[in-house]
């Protein structure tokens, strides 16, 4: 049994070897998922209050709905802290990134990626 160790966890692409961690897996399915979600939910400094930024309406019901989509969601923090040594769900990942079409960020391949 493999210990639980975040280099283990890569996604490798077969064209140009760049590999990605478990996190930034979840966050490139998240991002193709939700694609107008993501650009308001996943910013870690869009609700933080000392900081100066945008300010969106209603800001309440988006991370409302953040939350609700990250507790019950595929790439969710709490489903990834359960989920991080069950295998299935590594190799889930890993068929999301292959049938979801998500592309490399450095060659742009889509259906390349692997585990090793």
């Amino acid at each position: 049994m493999k210990s639980s160790s975040k280099d283990l966890c890569k996604y490798f692409c077969r064209k140009c070897q760049n590999f990605i961690y478990y996190n930034e897996a979840c966050e490139l399915i998240y991002k193709k998922i939700y694609p107008d979600y993501y650009k308001v939910y996943y910013n870690k400094y869009e609700f933080d209050k000392k900081t100066e930024g945008k300010k969106e309406v209603n800001q309440k019901q988006y991370d409302n709905l953040y939350r609700q989509l990250y507790n019950n969601g595929l790439c969710g923090v709490n489903k990834q802290r359960n989920d991080f040594l069950n295998k299935d769900n590594i190799n889930n990942i890993l068929l999301f990134l292959n049938k979801g079409s998500i592309q490399c960020n450095k060659c742009n391949n889509i259906h390349m990626w692997y585990m090793k």
